[in-house]
């Protein structure tokens, strides 16, 4: 699905150029340019798109790195924290290793593959 020109969000101004480069160049304007014009304008027009597409990437990447951590504490409060923190419950190293690892399969739903490849 294609986004339409005027879109909103991370992607919106490079949407936009690249709706009109497209639109150039499916136009009659497109037909009588020369080769040296259509080079120009894909140098010029390409390389700005080219640029607002990183710059897009690049708040994106920022916005997530700044939700990484609360979706790390989240799982780690659903993996360990419920499991282990229970009252009364006494746990050495290597049996809580074992019941994460079990909850981690679980999680991810590989539970069933995982009893299945060790039958």
């Amino acid at each position: 699905m294609q986004a339409e020109p005027g879109s909103s969000g991370a992607f919106g101004d490079s949407q936009e150029h690249c709706w009109r480069l497209v639109a150039f160049l499916e136009g009659n304007q497109a037909a009588g340019c020369t080769h040296g014009e259509l080079e120009e304008l894909m140098d010029t027009d390409g390389r700005e798109l080219l640029r607002q597409m990183y710059q897009n990437h690049l708040e994106l990447r920022a916005q997530r790195e700044a939700r990484l951590p609360a979706v790390i504490e989240g799982a780690c409060r659903h993996i360990v924290k419920d499991r282990m923190d229970l009252t009364g419950a006494r746990w050495g190293l290597e049996g809580a290793e074992a019941v994460l690892k079990l909850r981690v399969l679980r999680s991810n739903g590989d539970w069933n593959a995982y009893w299945r490849s060790i039958e």
